[in-house]
Parts: structure tokens; C-alpha cells; sequence
């Protein structure tokens, strides 16, 4: 817990999320999200988008490319573990498919084994996450 302190204290330059109040018709993927549940998802899109540098309207754009897709999966994978959202309503909330979630937990676990520094900050993210603001 104390190495994930540190590797946090790094993460300063982030800025406390200040999540605004829903909207108030949601999409459908969102519509049976508890308020707790939305703003989880909205802490993570924040922290990965400042940790990526993709923005949060690139992360819903229908964009395939590499970059925006590794940082989606990314998001996918951090709201699957600080959320109990299945895979088939997490892939809607990116309009995707649920094989596409699928896939994201399948890459970003097999990533997570593969690369040290990817896991350091895979571990970072979600103990930011999950962390109180």
C-alpha cells in the first residue's frame, strides 16, 4: 500500500475531479447506474484521460486508432474492477460491443503480466480510483 502512496505522489499535476451533477435524461447504458456508479465512471474517464493525454471526447468518439483504443481499454478495465457494471453495459457506455469489453479485460490482463511498468501504472490508476477525493 505504501509503494502505491508513492507511486500516486507522482500523479500530482492531476486535478481534483470535480464531478458535476448528472444530466438529467442519461444515455441508456447509464440510465440503471447508481449515482456512486456514475461518478466512478466519470473519475476514471478523468484519470485516464490525464494520464493518456487522450481526451474524454476522443475516449466516446468512434476512433480505432491505437492510441485512443489502448486508453479506452484502459477505461473499461478499471471501471470493470471499482465497479460491479457488467462487461456487455460497460462496452455500451463507449458504444461498443460486448465482445469489445470482452477483449479489453483479455488485453489489459495480459498486458498487465507483460509489462512492468504498464502494471505500475495499471496499480497507480486504480488506487487513485478507488482512493477518496
Amino acid at each position: 500500500m505504501h509503494a502505491l502512496r508513492e507511486a500516486a505522489a507522482g500523479l500530482k499535476h492531476l486535478q481534483p475531479i470535480m464531478i458535476a451533477p448528472p444530466p438529467k435524461k442519461l444515455p441508456v447504458a447509464l440510465a440503471d447506474c447508481s449515482p456512486i456508479e456514475l461518478r466512478q465512471i466519470a473519475r476514471v474517464l478523468v484519470l485516464v484521460s490525464n494520464h493518456t493525454g487522450v481526451s474524454i471526447k476522443d475516449l466516446d468518439s468512434r476512433s480505432r486508432s491505437a492510441r485512443v483504443a489502448k486508453a479506452r481499454f484502459l477505461c473499461m478495465a478499471l471501471i470493470r474492477a471499482t465497479t460491479l457494471l457488467p462487461q456487455a453495459q460497460i462496452a455500451s457506455i463507449f458504444r461498443r460491443d460486448h465482445a469489445v469489453a470482452h477483449l479489453a479485460m483479455k488485453t489489459i490482463r495480459h498486458r498487465f503480466h507483460e509489462d512492468a511498468r504498464f502494471a505500475a501504472d495499471y496499480r497507480t490508476l486504480l488506487f487513485l480510483s478507488i482512493s477518496a477525493t
